[in-house]
């Protein structure tokens, strides 16, 4: 995985992801705060972006459909929050997840 800022690129691309009701409105790029996450591949595996509120940061990351219920999750977040911490130093992380996402 690698991680890189946000292009129009990567709007497009999430664009065209489609997500399997309820998760429909997952596929929504956020704004230029987001960052692309790309696999060995370089195909666009996962975004995600940080929001600052004081000394708390809330982060949402998107993966690509036909990635999810892989068990990859994890691993994504764990590059984000390594991520935010490295750029934000936050005293804490508020993970932003729809509230009936038990997978999340």
């Amino acid at each position: 995985m690698k991680a890189a800022e946000w292009s129009e690129a990567d709007g497009r691309e999430v664009a065209t992801w489609h997500y399997e009701p309820p998760y429909g409105f997952y596929g929504l790029a956020w704004d230029s705060a987001a960052a692309a996450e790309t696999g060995d591949d370089d195909r666009l595996d996962a975004f995600w972006y940080f929001d600052r509120h004081g000394d708390v940061v809330e982060l949402a990351i998107g993966l690509r459909p036909d990635l999810t219920g892989a068990g990859l999750g994890d691993s994504h977040l764990r590059a984000q929050l390594d991520s935010g911490s490295q750029s934000l130093h936050p005293q804490r992380f508020r993970l932003r997840v729809a509230s009936w996402n038990r997978a999340a």
